[in-house]
């Protein structure tokens, strides 16, 4: 049997192994501390004395992506959905900075976060929309400007591409080092510089928005948002982050019972109602 290796857990005495295979069935194996599997290799796992055994790594399979958390979406219609909003876009810089970095594919197949918010398969872009959808009410009832506000919503998380490697198992030591902020700041510039796009305005509050997107600087914003645009956007990212994980959370909780303590939410409690909503 084939499987993905999604987590590690090293000590002095042994290195500890979470694999899942395409049915999304787990199992652990234990290996020794200086084992060469890691995670995001497959590998094939047989039965040795009664106990499971890595036998070898593999080539990845054509099926990889069924290894891996699927969200509600799947990535023709996140596409189809979010190039709407792009075709709204009426600014043409800001336009072509967007379509550019979406001919990326890898941004509606990364997931969002390793564990915490949109953790599976289309998150980045799935996050993204719900945020998009989210932001019409504000763009109407505060008449803000809809080109930076689609495009850093769009864009704001587009970083976590090489911020995260195997599809969300892990960092890159890119994503380590930078974060996916600043990362998105420097594609954003990249692209400018190959179109000879001059900085407007605009283009200057895109970036704004992308290095200030988590709110505060403790939370490891850039700079914190100085733009009305880029405060709703940090507030969208904010409650649609913690909603799913919220979600998420209340799926694993009884109906009619009291959460474990969250994290999120310094350790707060969430009641789960009778109707399982």
């Amino acid at each position: 049997m084939t499987y993905l290796i999604v987590n590690e857990y090293t000590n002095h005495i042994s290195k500890n192994l979470d694999l899942r295979d395409y049915k999304g069935e787990k199992i652990q194996i234990r290996t020794s501390p200086d084992s060469i599997y890691k995670v995001g290799d497959y590998v094939k796992v047989d039965i040795i004395n009664k106990k499971q055994v890595i036998d070898c790594k593999i080539i990845k399979p054509d099926n990889f992506l069924d290894y891996y958390d699927h969200g509600k979406f799947n990535t023709q219609y996140l596409q189809a959905e979010i190039l709407k909003y792009v075709e709204q876009i009426e600014d043409s810089n800001i336009k072509l900075i967007v379509e550019e970095l979406l001919e990326n594919e890898d941004y509606f197949v990364y997931p969002a976060a390793k564990t915490i918010h949109h953790a599976h398969i289309g998150g980045v872009a799935e996050h993204s929309l719900s945020m998009l959808k989210l932001s019409e009410t504000f763009i109407d009832s505060y008449n803000l400007d809809k080109d930076v506000l689609f495009a850093g919503i769009i864009l704001h998380d587009y970083g976590k591409v090489r911020e995260l490697e195997s599809l969300g198992l892990t960092y890159t030591v890119e994503g380590n080092l930078l974060g996916h902020l600043m990362i998105g700041y420097e594609l954003i510039c990249n692209t400018m510089f190959k179109y000879e796009i001059e900085e407007t305005e605009k283009t200057m509050l895109l970036k704004h928005m992308i290095i200030s997107h988590h709110g505060r600087l403790e939370y490891g914003s850039a700079k914190e948002p100085m733009t009305v645009e880029a405060y709703v956007l940090a507030q969208l990212d904010e409650i649609d982050a913690k909603v799913n994980l919220l979600q998420s959370t209340l799926k694993n909780v009884e109906a009619g019972t009291i959460s474990g303590p969250v994290n999120a939410f310094d350790r707060r409690r969430f009641y789960k109602t009778k109707d399982g909503k």
